[in-house]
């Protein structure tokens, strides 16, 4: 019997990021599958359809993706974009 081990080493760029802010982020726009981004987000963060689409826009990301299309870069800009919004609200 021939065996062998393959060891798989995952590295994901990493960004700043309070643990609680991004996991609200990301629920929202993972909540809804078959929803683009705006709507999810709509939903998800109970924020107006408006205020998302500016989010987006702030975040340079067009307002028809789907969460999973997003790259890691993407889901920074985009958390960097909720941070100010959010930080604005308070």
């Amino acid at each position: 019997v021939d065996s062998q081990i393959l060891i798989l080493t995952r590295k994901l760029p990493k960004f700043e990021a309070e643990w609680p802010r991004l996991l609200r982020l990301l629920k929202a726009g993972f909540s809804e599958k078959r929803k683009n981004l705006k709507n999810a987000l709509s939903g998800g963060l109970a924020i107006s359809k408006q205020d998302a689409e500016t989010l987006l826009h702030n975040a340079r990301i067009d307002v028809n993706r789907r969460a999973e299309s997003l790259s890691m870069s993407e889901w920074q800009n985009l958390y960097d974009a909720f941070s100010l919004l959010d930080s604005l609200r308070k």
